[in-house]
């Protein structure tokens, strides 16, 4: 089985998904588009994959050979960030299986989006056997980057820039969002 990494997108974001592709070396890249959110991309990965590991545009790898490795030695899911649960901010190697028994609700907005990050990612975490790998909690480092102010989340192997943190951060994005989803 290749190793395959999948990036999600939406229309807009070419800059953010070329950055996370550049990162990654020993997988295979899969990048997918979609206005529905982080939910609509694992479930289209479900049915083209067996196995994958789904990253936001907005991540990038620092260690792939070992992530990739780690990830792939074994056929369990791996959780790549425990913050604020399990699967956190969908960071994670899934297997379709798992993903195909549960089923991928659709998600309306950034709200839900977030809901679903604790929501939907515990149910999946309480029928897939798990490996957790690494965490991204919040920080305190901020930076200016492809026009927008991101909180800087890294460890070992990922660093993720977050754009939304708190309410005000979360309203914001939803509507710019909303905006682009307008426009497509």
């Amino acid at each position: 089985m290749t190793p395959v990494i999948v990036i999600g997108t939406m229309q807009g974001r070419e800059a953010w998904a070329e950055d996370c592709r550049r990162s990654i070396k020993g997988a295979s890249v899969a990048i997918v588009y979609s206005t529905g959110f982080e939910l609509s991309v694992i479930g289209e990965a479900a049915r083209q994959f067996s196995e994958f590991i789904f990253l936001p545009d907005s991540t990038e790898v620092l260690d792939p050979l070992d992530l990739v490795e780690r990830c792939f030695s074994h056929h369990r899911s791996v959780s790549l960030s425990q913050f604020p649960a399990p699967f956190g901010m969908y960071l994670g190697k899934y297997r379709s299986d798992h993903v195909q028994q549960l089923g991928v609700p659709l998600v309306p907005d950034k709200v839900a989006a977030v809901r679903y990050e604790t929501e939907w990612t515990r149910q999946y975490a309480s029928i897939a056997a798990y490996e957790n790998l690494g965490n991204l909690p919040h920080s305190n480092t901020f930076e200016q980057r492809h026009g927008r102010l991101n909180m800087v989340c890294e460890n070992r192997w990922l660093r993720r820039y977050k754009a939304s943190w708190d309410e005000i951060t979360m309203t914001q994005e939803h509507e710019r969002i909303e905006r682009e989803r307008s426009k497509a």
